[in-house]
């Protein structure tokens, strides 16, 4: 028992760490704060395999200038531990082909917890009495149930945002009693 169990971990280590994978990973170093631990000859090797794995072009040229950028830039950005993605986007309007390997690294999941958690979700909120629910609308319950722990934060903001787009639109609903 113990022996095919261990080679199954074994296996999905294997699947998980595989080359493909290692790749992906290695758009982190496009982050300011990870970017800077590198010398420059280890950054050109790592820009080389993403843009052999990704086919961005001009990777490797806008990625040298991103490099050189945050050489000179302070160190205020760098030292952050938690990255505030929507600044750094702004950061690299200049360097499109840095910009498109960080939304690519963004998107990616780092388990698949996240897609999982999504799907239940789904499952949860699709029931039979909303089948005939628009999918705007049932995207936007699933968002809320998947991110509850944001929605404690600025409640009543929310509440409000959505009376105000239920008030809005119209639902084409034929009720019993008209004035």
């Amino acid at each position: 028992m113990y022996i095919p169990y261990l080679d199954s971990i074994i296996s999905s280590l294997n699947n998980r760490f595989n080359e493909n994978s290692e790749t992906q990973f290695k758009l982190c170093w496009l982050l300011p704060n990870e970017m800077v631990k590198l010398q420059k000859n280890e950054y050109i090797n790592i820009l080389q395999n993403i843009e052999n794995h990704f086919k961005i072009p001009n990777i490797k040229v806008n990625g040298l200038i991103w490099y050189d950028y945050w050489q000179l830039k302070s160190q205020s950005f760098i030292n952050d531990k938690m990255v505030d993605y929507k600044k750094l986007l702004n950061e690299c309007e200049l360097f499109p082909a840095v910009k498109k390997g960080i939304m690519i690294y963004i998107t990616l999941p780092p388990t698949t917890c996240t897609v999982e958690r999504s799907f239940s979700t789904l499952r949860r909120v699709k029931t039979w009495t909303r089948s005939t629910m628009s999918e705007d609308r049932l995207d936007g319950l699933c968002m809320i149930n998947v991110h509850r722990e944001k929605m404690y934060d600025k409640k009543d903001e929310y509440i409000e945002q959505v009376i105000n787009i239920f008030g809005v639109k119209n639902r084409n609903l034929q009720f019993l009693f008209v004035n």
